[in-house]
């Protein structure tokens, strides 16, 4: 979701800091996907599989996935005697299945049964989904940039903690004039990035409705 260039536009990085700040980018991504119970980087062919092993979460109207938004989904659906299936139905955010049977609500992560029969037992989703970095190199990429405060978020936890391994201050979190002193915050997340784990935290996925 953010490369070195959105490091490298608001710092200076010398060639030799490069796979460090890179490795930075690598686990705060990591970290900001952890803490809100999402996968938010685009991948292609990422699979989450549902166990829906009793009947009201067979009888359940929606099924959420971690990685959106959704560009693709391929779902399959079988029961406890069936083998898994080996054609899928493929849906994007804009068509429902040919068959009717599920419509997809791609920047919510949700898969909406629309027929009355229940799940099976076993459902699997393959998806393409998720958010591209900024396009720096003028390459087309396809999928959605992330939304800026994410961006931004991500940036300053980068930067913030750069700083840190240079033994950096970060946040005031008090200062007197009067008296000359200051008291500095040292936390390993910058406020930024605390505030858009707190707005995008999703707390669970799976069956509902």
């Amino acid at each position: 979701m953010i490369v070195l260039p959105d490091i490298r536009e608001r710092m200076e990085i010398s060639v030799g800091e490069e796979p460090m700040v890179s490795g930075i980018i690598d686990s705060t991504i990591a970290l900001f996907e952890t803490l809100t119970h999402r996968k938010w980087t685009r991948q292609v062919g990422y699979t989450k599989e549902f166990f829906l092993g009793d009947a009201k979460s067979r009888a359940a109207r929606y099924l959420y996935v971690d990685l959106y938004p959704i560009e693709s989904i391929t779902i399959k659906e079988w029961g406890v005697s069936e083998d898994e299936t080996e054609d899928g139905t493929t849906l994007t955010t804009t068509s429902a299945s040919a068959s009717g049977d599920y419509r997809v609500i791609g920047d919510r992560g949700k898969i909406v049964r629309v027929r009355s029969a229940s799940w099976k037992t076993f459902v699997k989703a393959t998806i393409t989904g998720g958010y591209q970095p900024k396009d720096w190199a003028g390459e087309s990429l396809t999928g959605e940039a992330a939304p800026n405060d994410i961006r931004e978020g991500l940036i300053r936890q980068v930067m913030y903690m750069k700083k840190k391994t240079q033994g950096d201050k970060q946040i005031i979190a008090s200062q007197s004039f009067e008296g000359g002193s200051s008291r500095y915050l040292d936390s390993e997340l910058d406020p930024m990035f605390k505030r858009i784990v707190r707005t995008h935290t999703h707390r669970s996925y799976g069956a509902s409705g």
